[in-house]
């Protein structure tokens, strides 16, 4: 299992550079950041397949907006990609 959240982890770091390299030309703020993760992770990764269930568009952003928020609260000591790999993990499944 460990496996797979490391693998998605680095998923969703590119996700990061990806959001950070479009929005750079508009300084960098991006109220709506969990739709833009959520069509690359669903259209332009491998993240559907690294999962049990894949994911929708929609259920996906739900899911980074919750993670999101529930990371700035716990204020955790690691990465968000590293705190959000395994919460997607348990709701969207883990491949067998």
């Amino acid at each position: 299992m460990q496996e797979q959240t490391d693998s998605i982890a680095s998923v969703l770091t590119r996700a990061e550079q990806a959001h950070g390299a479009v929005f750079h030309y508009v300084g960098g703020d991006d109220a709506d950041w969990a739709s833009f993760y959520a069509d690359f992770l669903v259209n332009h990764s491998p993240l559907p397949a690294m999962l049990a269930t894949p994911p929708t568009r929609g259920h996906l952003t739900a899911a980074l907006i919750e993670l999101g928020q529930r990371y700035e609260t716990e204020k955790p000591d690691m990465t968000w990609e590293d705190f959000s790999a395994p919460g997607l993990v348990a709701r969207f499944g883990p491949l067998v």
